[in-house]
């Protein structure tokens, strides 16, 4: 059956399991600036365009439009050592 014009297409979806550990409160960055690799800003514009076609939003209620709009999702996406997200 052929797509609606209006029909979004699904993007794949990868599971991620990264160590998370509970830090003391402290000073940390709240700005990074970084050069990617190759690999990674593709990586990174697989992960953007999949947000923007899902139409994900931050939990300001911003939509993921662009990179620094990823990043922001998926650190969101984090739970808090309280069990939410912080």
């Amino acid at each position: 059956m052929p797509k609606e014009k209006n029909e979004r297409p699904r993007p794949d979806t990868v599971l991620v399991e990264l160590p998370v550990c509970d830090v003391p409160a402290a000073s940390w960055p709240l700005h990074i600036d970084v050069r990617l690799t190759p690999v990674q800003s593709q990586a990174l514009r697989r992960i953007t365009h999949g947000l923007d076609i899902q139409r994900a939003t931050l939990e300001n209620g911003r939509r993921v439009v662009n990179a620094t709009d990823a990043v922001r999702f998926v650190l969101e996406q984090i739970e808090s050592p309280s069990g939410t997200n912080p």
